[in-house]
């Protein structure tokens, strides 16, 4: 089978997390000779960890096991917020963290800006037509994140979008803390190197297989489908979008019964009811595709990178990739 050097991706990451020492915080004394990081949801902060390594302090405004999306900040996380050096975080994403940040720009790390577009809330979602078929249900449009209207925040799914982001956040430390700057160039120089290895992985194993069709249980993996040629189709637009029509449900499932759709993703944290639903009338088998947007005891991996390989796992298996 093709693709099998990403099972060697764990084992580069766990190489590189341990010269790239993470400094997460449980204690609310501050170390005062280390820049202070909130990040907004995990991958932000295992990036900051990464790149910033022992110069750093990094916390996430995210609980484990809870959709980001639905963050409420508590009056103490509020209160992180704005005693913190640097907030890592996607604008757009996090409604509770936008209304937080509000005239903090100077504290500001955007992620979206190296996505090259305007993140937007994903309640506002539209279909993602299943009969568009054009260049493997992706247009030179969407390639731009534009194509029908709106962007997948999840920027982390593609691996040389979160390089930039690397690289990015490399620069902002070290103009924030120019006596350190080679050490925050060379631990974000060696994240770009992981981050290099996880997409030739995905390239070459995800480079021939049946399905180009990615039918998920909502739509968060539109960075990754972009990246890697797949045609994404939500059941649910978006994570607000609790109950989907009957008549988009009906489309979701004449869909995946006419293009040979064998597998449906379901996520982590997600419910399953009305991916069983369509999986049932159609005879698609269920597997769970991470996002990533948390990490939990009960996660398929312990980190970002391990995760990715996971996923890449599950997808040739799903899409029939040789």
């Amino acid at each position: 089978m093709k693709g099998t050097r990403w099972l060697t991706t764990t084992a580069l990451a766990v190489a590189i997390g341990a010269s790239l020492v993470g400094c997460a915080s449980s204690s609310a004394q501050r170390d005062s000779s280390k820049i202070q990081i909130e990040a907004s949801l995990y991958p932000l902060q295992w990036l900051s960890e990464q790149v910033g390594g022992s110069n750093v302090e990094v916390r996430s405004l995210a609980r484990p096991g809870v959709e980001p999306h639905h963050l409420e900040l508590a009056p103490k996380e509020f209160a992180r917020v704005h005693d913190a050096d640097l907030l890592v975080m996607i604008k757009g994403f996090q409604p509770a963290i936008d209304d937080a940040v509000a005239g903090m720009d100077n504290k500001v790390f955007d992620a979206a800006t190296f996505n090259h577009v305007t993140i937007v809330d994903d309640t506002q979602n539209d279909h993602d037509h299943a009969d568009d078929d054009h260049d493997g249900g992706h247009s030179e449009a969407s390639h731009d994140g534009h194509d029908h209207g709106s962007v997948d925040p999840h920027l982390w799914l593609d691996p040389t979008v979160f390089s930039d982001v690397a690289v990015g956040l490399a620069d902002r430390l070290a103009e924030m803390d120019p006596s350190n700057a080679d050490a925050y160039r060379s631990r974000g120089a060696k994240v770009v190197q992981l981050l290099a290895s996880i997409d030739d992985n995905y390239r070459e194993a995800l480079g021939a297989c049946e399905s180009r069709y990615l039918v998920t249980s909502h739509s968060a993996f539109g960075s990754l489908a972009r990246r890697y040629n797949f045609q994404q189709i939500g059941i649910a637009r978006s994570a607000a979008e609790m109950e989907p029509s009957p008549s988009h449900l009906a489309e979701i499932a004449e869909m995946v019964a006419d293009k040979d759709v064998r597998t449906i993703y379901v996520e982590p944290l997600g419910s399953e009811e009305l991916t069983r639903t369509v999986a049932k009338e159609t005879g698609a088998a269920i597997a769970v595709l991470d996002p990533i947007e948390t990490i939990t005891d009960d996660s398929a991996a312990e980190d970002y990178g391990a995760l990715m390989a996971v996923n890449l796992e599950t997808l040739v298996e799903g899409q029939r990739c040789k």
